[in-house]
């Protein structure tokens, strides 16, 4: 009889066990797919071409990297190239020859990141630029708005 309770017991410990690492395998598949999307900067603007110069650099302690380099601010996509560079650094974006800071820091060891800047708005009298930036590596996800005034 207490061999048999015992059984029992040892069953459900088991099982249990086995459960939770299901459990643990599931969500840390889910994980990684879900941080495993596209790589690359995006560039979203509704508002038109807006006729000014952007620049995207990674910017790392002795020099830096232009990641995307346009004469107008324009819906567009680009992968990222592989870093020629290595170390740790920082994302910037500078318009109107204002540079602003999206994250100031990215691992030496990221080589694929995710940046989308979204023209949140666009004054053509003053030529106020709101833009709302996300960053995101799988690691970090930075949500930061950048605002250039002529």
């Amino acid at each position: 009889m207490n061999l048999l309770k015992d059984m029992k017991k040892s069953k459900r410990k088991v099982l249990t066990i086995v459960l939770s690492c299901t459990v643990l395998v599931v969500l840390g598949t889910l994980f990684f797919l879900k941080n495993n999307g596209k790589t690359g900067i995006f560039i979203e603007n509704n508002k038109g071409a807006i006729e000014v110069p952007i620049t995207i650099a990674r910017n790392y302690l002795n020099d830096s990297e232009v990641l995307y380099e346009s004469n107008s601010i324009k819906s567009t996509n680009k992968p990222i190239e592989e870093a020629s560079i290595s170390g740790e650094s920082s994302i910037s974006v500078t318009i109107y020859g204002e540079e602003q800071t999206v994250t100031g820091y990215v691992d030496s060891n990221t080589k694929n990141f995710s940046l989308l800047v979204k023209v949140a708005s666009f004054d053509e009298s003053t030529g106020k630029i709101v833009l709302d930036c996300n960053y995101d590596d799988g690691m970090n996800k930075i949500e930061k708005q950048l605002i250039f005034q002529k």
